[in-house]
């Protein structure tokens, strides 16, 4: 009767510890192989998306090539938070960068953004198993910055710089995998795209005698940049 019931015990025993050690708690102290992340999680991230792009249009004599490219680099510290099982809400704060130029011939107009992105994103943790997730994302929130364009003078004077201001709203959304190699820390990465929606404003500036009079208007654009985002994350 002892045999039986210390079987028994210890039967129960080895099952709680192996549903404990898939589980990842709060404090990070989980043992094994995880296939759940558990309501009050916590997660500091950073992060980070890269886009490149090149193009070039061959040109039949007398017009050049025209090569175009561009450079959009997106960057910043994300903290989540598990509401319920498997279920997180981020808060990005971070910012972005943007380049491009064109080229034809030995003319080039230049252009840049640079400024601040804010956003809040839901995403949910489907288990793969072995510590891998599957985790589709959203969300959406607010961009601000500034712009430069760079022009050459067609009469070969000074290069015409134009800045403007820039604000809009921003949404994403992606489909990545997050890796949980132990309880302490995840790496990600996902195909995102993220999407600007705003409007340029330009600078009330003196500028030089070749450059046009300053736009009161203020001018809607919507940009789109897909790419792969990847970053780590602690866990507490």
């Amino acid at each position: 009767m002892k045999r039986s019931t210390t079987l028994v015990l210890t039967s129960l025993l080895l099952v709680t510890a192996g549903a404990s050690a898939d589980t990842l708690s709060p404090g990070g102290n989980s043992v094994g192989k995880i296939t759940r992340v558990s309501k009050g999680v916590k997660e500091l991230s950073l992060e980070t998306q890269l886009v490149f792009h090149s193009d070039t249009v061959k040109g039949k004599d007398p017009v050049p090539d025209t090569t175009t490219t561009d450079l959009s680099v997106m960057g910043a510290p994300v903290f989540r938070y598990f509401v319920v099982d498997n279920l997180n809400l981020g808060l990005h704060l971070g910012g972005f960068f943007k380049s491009s130029s064109t080229k034809t011939g030995d003319s080039e107009v230049k252009a840049g953004d640079v400024g601040f992105i804010g956003s809040l994103s839901v995403a949910y943790n489907l288990s793969l198993g072995g510590g891998m997730f599957i985790s589709p994302l959203v969300g959406g929130g607010y961009f601000a910055g500034s712009r430069e364009v760079t022009t050459p003078d067609a009469a070969n004077g000074p290069d015409i710089v134009i800045r403007s201001s820039l604000s809009g709203g921003v949404g994403r959304g992606g489909l990545g995998l997050v890796f949980y190699p132990s309880a302490r820390f995840n790496l990600f990465a996902r195909p995102e795209a993220i999407m600007y929606f705003g409007s340029a404003k330009e600078k009330d500036e003196a500028r030089p005698a070749n450059a046009p009079a300053v736009d009161p208007d203020a001018h809607s654009f919507s940009t789109i940049d897909a790419g792969f985002t990847c970053g780590a994350s602690y866990i507490f």
